[in-house]
């Protein structure tokens, strides 16, 4: 094989990479205070004293 077509696979590679992490990372869920249910139990009893309570039991499937 040709350098030229390993180089070109790997930009096209490197490309579909990037853009699949940045579309699995869109939007603000990350950023949202619904978020703060990912974090242990003891962060989140620091949080709440400052913050106000958030419901989030529409999320779980229980």
């Amino acid at each position: 094989m040709s350098i030229w077509i390993i180089l070109i696979e790997m930009a096209v590679f490197a490309a579909l990479f990037t853009v699949i992490v940045f579309l699995a990372s869109r939007g603000d869920r990350k950023y949202s205070p619904a978020a703060i249910h990912n974090y242990p139990p003891d962060i989140q009893e620091e949080y709440f004293k400052t913050h106000e309570r958030i419901d989030v039991s529409y999320k779980s499937n229980n």
